[in-house]
């Protein structure tokens, strides 16, 4: 067996405890980046193989001005912070092996198809100067790998909003594009061409997997098959209301709250978003649990049905990864619902994460020497906090040893720090 293959023995279910890295060493580099770069806290999950440590500083919420006598609540391995596009990756995981289970191909499978089959309301229509021919060449493939739809960035929609977080069929059909900037879904190129970042086709998603199961819930779709991946309720959700509804009093959770750059509280501590483009709340380390799956799958012999991901769900989602101006935008191919990049002898996948007051990034290798190793990063600040993680990044990838990394090619500045310019 090799050393990358014995990462992925343990069996499904199965997972040793979580170790907090407590060092002062690591205590003291945290704080300061915290310091540095102006942000609450952070909170970071190192993958080995089933393996994951804790590594967390500063706090998920800071005391209120105002409040005499009142103390942060500090930033801990099971405090939930926001996923926001993180949550693209378990989208695209669980649509592959749904639909792949019941015979569906997602790269041949047209969306207007699905739609009609579903008696959805939804009418896909094209933009002004598109050819209505383009509408059957859209797979539920291009939904997820940013060569479908539109909408860069889904707005936040604050908990506070009377009717709560809008049905997601009114978001496509535009109900609320002068409220909440959510303009009528339309295709605006021809599907397969062209990358563009885009959050509407996990909204289009959504709707599709919510008709698929009657009508229920997307969170309430998606629990069950992610507790066989190893994360419970009390450990992330996909409910934007009461994202912590799973907790119970022997495992209540903790929300951290989201800042902007200024030091200030986001609306409402959070915003709520679309679920599968930008929804998931949960901690770094139930994350890493999922991304193990992910990442075992891969190493799986073809044709394994063992597991809650199948091999074939993380080879859809992981080869044939595409350029089409993703390189120019994330330094990386495109997969299904992840970003797929090369280092040295190692492929790593990745995804970034930008929601109002959180930030993070995950980046886990599935295939090569280092197979199974890895780190989710999650952070409670604005852009602050991006620098802060790129930072945080380079730390977690020297502490990891991954091979074929080229140092020489980051700036680290004239003091071997990190050079944000």
């Amino acid at each position: 067996m090799s050393v990358s293959e014995s990462r992925f023995a343990r069996p499904f279910g199965a997972y040793p405890p979580s170790h907090p890295d407590d060092s002062p060493e690591t205590r003291a580099f945290l704080r300061g980046a915290l310091r540095k770069h102006g942000v609450a806290g952070t909170s970071i999950g190192v993958l080995d193989g089933a393996r994951i440590t804790t590594l967390c500083a500063g706090a998920a919420v800071r005391v209120s001005p105002g409040s005499p006598g009142g103390r942060s609540t500090q930033m801990a391995p099971d405090t939930w912070l926001q996923q926001a596009s993180l949550s693209k990756t378990i989208a695209a995981a669980f649509m592959i092996t749904y639909f792949r289970g019941r015979g569906v191909d997602p790269l041949r499978t047209s969306v207007v198809d699905v739609l009609a089959r579903l008696g959805s309301p939804f009418r896909l229509a094209c933009a002004p100067g598109v050819p209505d021919r383009f509408l059957r060449e859209l797979m539920l493939s291009h939904l997820v790998n940013h060569t479908g739809l539109g909408l860069h960035y889904v707005p936040g929609v604050a908990p506070s909003r009377r009717g709560g977080f809008p049905p997601v069929l009114e978001l496509l059909q535009g109900q609320h594009e002068a409220e909440l900037r959510y303009p009528r879904v339309l295709l605006e190129k021809r599907p397969g061409t062209k990358f563009a970042y885009s959050g509407a086709g996990f909204m289009l998603l959504q709707h599709i997997l919510e008709l698929e199961h009657g009508g229920r819930p997307i969170a309430d779709i998606l629990a069950p098959w992610l507790k066989q991946c190893g994360v419970h309720p009390h450990d992330l959700g996909f409910d934007q209301v009461d994202p912590a509804r799973g907790a119970t009093e022997a495992a209540p959770v903790t929300i951290a709250h989201g800042y902007r750059e200024d030091g200030t509280a986001v609306a409402d501590t959070r915003l709520m978003f679309p679920p599968l483009a930008a929804g998931a709340h949960g901690s770094p380390r139930a994350l890493c649990r999922f991304l193990y799956h992910l990442a075992r799958a891969y190493r799986m012999p073809a044709g394994t049905k063992s597991g809650p991901i199948p091999h074939e769900t993380a080879r859809t989602m992981l080869d044939g990864a595409v350029d089409l101006g993703a390189f120019d935008f994330m330094h990386s191919r495109m997969g299904l619902g992840v970003f797929v990049t090369l280092v040295g002898p190692n492929r790593f996948m990745l995804h970034q994460a930008a929601n109002d007051g959180f930030r993070g990034v995950f980046f886990v290798c599935f295939d090569g020497p280092d197979a199974g190793r890895g780190f989710v990063l999650l952070s409670n600040g604005d852009n602050n906090a991006m620098f802060m993680n790129c930072e945080l990044c380079r730390a977690l990838l020297k502490r990891l040893r991954v091979e074929g990394m080229d140092w020489s090619a980051l700036n680290l500045g004239g003091d071997g720090g990190f050079d944000t310019t």
